[in-house]
């Protein structure tokens, strides 16, 4: 319904000190077009694309791509999905936002702006698991993600409490604020014990934040310059 998952889209003042950060992490960038009228960039760790722009608001977007967006925008307009945003003009590059629970932001642009990533054998972080938000009533935010072709598992309750959702490209998660008040890209794999060890010998801080009852010599929380946390876990978080 959305279209095919791009990038998490993420707002920063400093796009140097966040492009030196994840790749510091063994992120490399890739090659973009001049779509965007601000400075972007964007990373990839051979799975997940990160999209750096030189913007306020909104501060992190989940942003998908969808052909004929003019029309698929009115089709979803119909449906009852309201945007928050349009930019469909003759002159402006193609692309509406939308409002979802827990302070998540929804893009869907016309076409993208940056080239595909290539898979890599063994991302420097793990695996991306999914893109994690903080909720205070699963149901109702799950209800949100139904309509929109997300499929709901059930509740989780380790390594922290946890509601998976799942598209074919996409995986999000709703976890309790309790547990972790920011939203959180999380990896996962079983050789984290070496990749956290390895983050702290060049001086990575992995501890800070991190939830209770997470070990921290095999978990870890990352902190990005322009404010996304990165959640590094030895347990899957499907």
């Amino acid at each position: 319904m959305l279209g095919r998952f791009l990038e998490l889209s993420l707002a920063t003042a400093d796009i140097a000190a966040s492009v030196d950060f994840y790749e510091r992490l063994g992120f490399t960038q890739l090659p973009c077009n001049d779509a965007w009228p601000h400075a972007y960039c964007a990373l990839t760790d051979g799975r997940l694309c990160l999209g750096l722009h030189r913007y306020e608001s909104p501060a992190t977007s989940l942003c998908f791509v969808h052909s004929g967006l003019l029309a698929h925008a009115d089709r979803l307009e119909t449906g009852g999905l309201r945007s928050s945003e349009r930019h469909l003009g003759f002159e402006e590059f193609h692309h509406v936002r939308y409002a979802a629970p827990d302070g998540q932001t929804l893009t869907l642009l016309e076409a993208r702006t940056c080239s595909p990533p290539a898979p890599r054998a063994a991302p420097p972080c793990g695996w991306w698991s999914a893109w994690s938000v903080p909720s205070r009533d699963f149901a109702a935010s799950a209800a949100y993600w139904e309509r929109l072709d997300f499929i709901a598992h059930e509740v989780e309750a380790l390594p922290i409490e946890h509601q998976p959702l799942s598209t074919d490209h996409l995986n999000l998660a709703l976890h309790r604020p309790e547990d972790l008040r920011w939203p959180a890209l999380v990896f996962a794999s079983d050789r984290m014990e070496e990749i956290v060890s390895g983050l702290q010998a060049r001086e990575f801080d992995t501890r800070r934040g991190l939830p209770a009852g997470l070990e921290p010599r095999c978990n870890g929380l990352l902190a990005a310059p322009e404010g996304t946390r990165l959640l590094l876990l030895q347990d899957d978080y499907g």
